[in-house]
């Protein structure tokens, strides 16, 4: 959390203020009634008390999202790998010659 929190201070994230946010949420969760079961769930429900927890509704809407954008960039490698074994494969080898002996 704390790398977290020190990334992203300019967003306005404080550590020792996130820490405490953490503490009281995880305190009040324990007693809600249903417990928030997904990640979005939690984010729900603090947002509906972003008042209290300014620094924890953004750290929660950063660990959300920052999956999708690696994520995204796997594929994106995946995907050129692919066409690039199938160039290779595809080309004769005197253009293959060529092509390194150029590089």
């Amino acid at each position: 959390m704390q790398p977290l929190a020190d990334a992203y201070s300019y967003l306005g994230i404080d550590a020792d203020r996130l820490k405490s946010q953490v503490a009281v949420a995880k305190n009040m969760f324990q007693h809600l009634d249903p417990t928030p079961a997904s990640p979005q769930a939690v984010l729900k429900a603090l947002n509906d008390m972003s008042c209290a927890f300014p620094d924890l509704v953004t750290c929660t809407r950063l660990v959300l999202t920052i999956p999708v954008f690696s994520a995204g960039a796997e594929r994106s490698f995946s995907t050129m790998r692919r066409v690039k074994t199938y160039l290779q494969s595809t080309m004769s080898d005197q253009r293959l010659t060529i092509l390194y002996s150029a590089s």
